[in-house]
């Protein structure tokens, strides 16, 4: 069979599927029920979405070639990655107001921000020339770096209001 995303309210399950699209993925909810997500468009190429209700909004970060949405917290503030089809390199973005902005920290050949908490701290991971992972957590348009001690990869997936992250390595 095919994969389908879905979307789980008490005992409903409703499809999530971008009108038209071959593949629709949802990766991040808010408390007012914005979905973000991608979809794999006419093109083969990837797209970001935004559904409010049952409406979507087709998100792609200017000049890419593919785009995913990876999140959103409850002030609307989207997170997630882009890249050209002809470039090794995947850039992370924030999306806030209409305004994008790439976040990569120095040496990154990938960078994948996943969680955001309701104060826009953002927390992920970037991939260095040698393939190896490091956790991050951007604030304020400042990069921090976390490894695990002594792992060789490290990755954060989430954080909440308090700060607090989890991850694995």
């Amino acid at each position: 069979g095919t994969e389908q995303s879905y979307v789980l309210e008490g005992n409903a399950f409703q499809e999530l599927v971008y009108p038209g699209a071959s593949y629709t993925l949802g990766l991040g909810i808010n408390k007012s029920r914005k979905i973000v997500g991608w979809y794999t468009g006419s093109d083969g190429n990837a797209h970001a979405f935004l559904r409010k209700g049952k409406d979507y909004t087709n998100i792609d970060h200017p000049g890419s070639d593919n785009t995913i949405a990876s999140n959103i917290n409850d002030a609307g503030i989207m997170i997630g990655t882009y890249y050209q089809n002809t470039s090794g390199t995947i850039h992370g973005f924030v999306l806030k107001k209409g305004v994008y902005t790439t976040i990569d920290p120095d040496g990154s050949i990938f960078t994948e921000p996943v969680g955001i908490n309701s104060n826009g701290v953002i927390v992920g991971f970037w991939v260095d020339q040698n393939q190896f992972s490091h956790g991050f957590v951007y604030q304020n348009g400042q990069f921090t770096t976390i490894d695990y001690p002594g792992a060789n990869n490290t990755q954060l997936s989430g954080i909440n209001d308090q700060g607090q992250m989890v991850g694995d390595y």
